[in-house]
């Protein structure tokens, strides 16, 4: 049995940019709180992604790693910044200027014994230019059950919290941010509650009305101003390919993440993950090869990282730089090379080959 789709864990990380269109459209709310709960869902909608039947593992970035995505409407660019513990990091931006997203990518694990819970690490940063505010959210906790025996499935419990930390290019003090909270339920034994959302957000500072929010990660999330009675759908799921229990349960976004038409191999760098040997075997259904592949791609990192500790050198990021916030205290790692101005250049010289095999024994025929 093979664990892994063939998605990179960079690749998985980018399925958030699929209800990009929510920061558009917060971006000219003019009510304050409804902007808040568009920015909360943009993050929330990534957990559709992960839906309860979408069990297979992403492969682990090689350090060095990245990952471009580029619509008509966005750009997204995220690397491998580290690799004990993993860290990723991604900034991307419309090209309306309507927003900014950056966020870094860092988990802790605990095992329950029959399952694992993922404890998500960092914060997720959101700018709308418009307004010129600044916005964070924490992620909830995930866990896989039945890892052992049973149907494995994913659910997510805790809490999505979203708060404006910045107003007019102004920290706003903490006891005056407005925050909203959505509290993913629990199933239970029942599973009554499963893929539950809620919460709420009052309508304007010091309202005693408020924006309900309710819904399910899994299909829709609605907002119900109490004050005025209008009741907003603001995310709806998109549905998933009538196939997708024969391609891993993704999205028909995911299953893009990995093509690589002709017109775009000749702009790609050496570190995307489009050119992972093993994840593309495992594409085209070639177990053993996609083993084979990982296997020599992670002795081959092992092998780097021995040389790097023999020459007492740091490995370092090329496209981001680890600083502390000064606003929320978070250290994490910036945008501050712009991979796009290198793209145009075809400037890939600061880059490592990380895939290539030197080797002659090679017998991969990938395309």
């Amino acid at each position: 049995m093979y664990f892994n789709e063939p998605l990179s864990m960079l690749q998985k990380f980018a399925e958030v940019m699929e209800y990009h269109n929510l920061l558009v459209e917060a971006n000219h709310v003019e009510d304050e709180a409804l902007r808040l709960i568009y920015v909360s869902t943009f993050i929330l909608g990534q957990y559709h992604a992960s839906a309860t039947k979408r069990v297979a593992k992403p492969f682990n970035p090689i350090l060095g790693e990245t990952f471009e995505l580029e619509s008509p409407e966005f750009r997204y660019f995220a690397e491998q910044v580290q690799h004990h513990p993993p860290v990723s990091a991604c900034y991307a931006y419309n090209k309306n200027h309507d927003y900014q997203y950056w966020s870094n990518s860092h988990i802790k694990t605990q095992f329950w014994g029959s399952s694992l819970e993922i404890i998500p690490i960092g914060l997720s940063h959101v700018v709308l230019n418009k307004f010129h505010e600044e916005y964070i959210i924490s992620r909830p906790n995930s866990t896989a059950h039945n890892i052992i025996f049973g149907n494995i499935y994913i659910e997510h419990s805790g809490k999505l919290i979203c708060e404006k930390i910045s107003k007019n290019n102004e920290l706003v003090p903490a006891q005056e941010r407005l925050k909203l909270t959505l509290e993913f339920k629990r199933g239970g034994w029942t599973r009554k509650n499963m893929a539950v959302v809620s919460g709420s957000i009052p309508v304007r500072p010091g309202s005693r009305y408020s924006w309900q929010v309710y819904g399910k990660w899994t299909d829709k999330i609605t907002a119900t101003n109490e004050e005025t009675g209008q009741a907003i759908t603001v995310w709806q799921a998109n549905p998933l390919p009538h196939n997708s229990a024969q391609m891993y349960h993704l999205t028909h976004f995911a299953l893009q993440l990995n093509y690589r038409p002709d017109n775009l191999l000749p702009l790609l760098p050496p570190t995307d993950s489009r050119l992972r040997p093993d994840q593309r075997a495992l594409e085209q259904g070639e177990l053993e090869l996609a083993t084979k592949e990982k296997h020599r791609l992670e002795e081959k990192q092992r092998h780097a990282g021995r040389l790097r500790q023999e020459r007492n050198e740091q490995h370092k990021a090329k496209y981001f730089e680890q600083i502390e916030d000064q606003d929320t205290g978070e250290v994490y790692y910036k945008f501050s090379r712009d991979y796009w101005q290198d793209r145009e250049k075809l400037d890939w010289q600061h880059l490592d080959n990380l895939f290539s095999d030197p080797e002659p024994h090679s017998e991969s025929k990938i395309e």
